[in-house]
């Protein structure tokens, strides 16, 4: 439009000139104050858009709080079944401890019976067995040494 109406007015065409001047000016009016217009579909379009987003983020969060507090949940779960697995474990090398010492005092029966190294053996064993056990006061540790089970040997 701008280089169309030069070209009018030089080829005589004056009619067509101003129009095309006039046509020219008012698409630079018009790109000029593009940012400035507010049309109301568009405006509209994007509230709405605008709106659709925030519930969809607010959607997102209460199920990213959701998640976390299920992994918190099957965190605690497994921190749970790992200490009872490893109670477990404890109690059978307890037990496997104590059979070791029942095969020791019993071999050394067979060996001698009624023989002091049986009554070693049992003691020293129940005082390992003892050290390893927590909050194993001295007291109760002699109580245990000085039981009926202890004095049979």
């Amino acid at each position: 439009g701008f280089l169309a109406a030069p070209v009018a007015f030089y080829g005589g065409r004056l009619a067509s000139s101003f129009g095309s001047l006039v046509f020219c000016i008012a698409n630079i009016v018009l790109l000029l104050n593009y940012s400035r217009l507010q049309l109301p579909h568009v405006r509209k379009h994007f509230e709405q858009r605008l709106k659709d987003l925030g519930r969809q983020q607010e959607g997102i969060l209460q199920e990213v709080t959701s998640l976390q507090r299920a992994s918190q949940a099957a965190g605690m779960v497994h921190a749970r079944a790992s200490i009872f697995m490893q109670s477990v474990n404890v109690i059978r090398n307890i037990n496997y401890f104590t059979l070791c010492i029942k095969t020791e005092v019993q071999r050394a029966a067979a060996a001698q019976p009624n023989g002091p190294m049986q009554q070693n053996i049992a003691e020293f064993g129940l005082r390992l067995l003892l050290a390893l056990l927590p909050h194993s006061a001295a007291e109760w540790q002699h109580q245990a040494l000085q039981g009926r089970d202890c004095a049979q040997l």
